[in-house]
C-alpha cells in the first residue's frame, strides 16, 4: 500500500550567511523569520507580501527602507513539497533574492542609471 503524502507547511533554510524560517500552517497568518549578520527579525500576516508566480509561491518582506535613499526586500521562492506521512522531515533547495531598489523622492523617474540591484541566496534546508 502506498504511504499517504503529507504537504509541507514549514521550512528551515540557510545559505550564503542567511537562515530564513518561513511557516504556512496557519494560511492566513504567514511567519518569516530572517537572520543575517546584522541579527533577526521577524514578520507575519500584513508585514509578508503574497505572490503566486509562474513559479510558485514568492513571499516578500522589506527588510529595510531609507526614504529618498533606498528600499530593500527579500523574497523567497517556496518550493511545494510532500512528505511521506511517517517521516518528519525532508530535504529542500531553494533560494531568496535580495532586492534594493533605489528610491526618489521624486519618484524612481528621478533615479538616474540602475534602479534595481539584485543579490541571490542559494539556501538548503528541511521542510515539513
Amino acid at each position: 500500500m502506498k504511504e499517504k503524502l503529507v504537504s509541507v507547511k514549514t521550512y528551515h533554510l540557510a545559505g550564503d550567511g542567511v537562515k530564513i524560517v518561513f511557516s504556512m500552517e496557519d494560511p492566513d497568518e504567514l511567519e518569516l523569520v530572517y537572520e543575517d549578520k546584522q541579527g533577526e527579525r521577524k514578520f507575519s500576516g500584513r508585514a509578508i507580501y503574497r505572490e503566486k508566480i509562474q513559479l510558485g509561491f514568492m513571499p516578500s518582506v522589506v527588510l529595510e527602507e531609507a526614504p529618498d535613499s533606498h528600499r530593500i526586500t527579500l523574497s523567497l521562492a517556496v518550493p511545494s513539497a510532500n512528505r511521506p506521512d511517517n517521516i518528519k522531515s525532508i530535504p529542500v533547495k531553494t533560494f531568496a533574492v535580495r532586492t534594493t531598489s533605489r528610491t526618489s523622492i521624486s519618484g524612481p523617474e528621478a533615479v538616474e542609471g540602475q534602479i534595481q540591484a539584485y543579490e541571490i541566496h542559494v539556501l538548503e534546508g528541511n521542510a515539513w
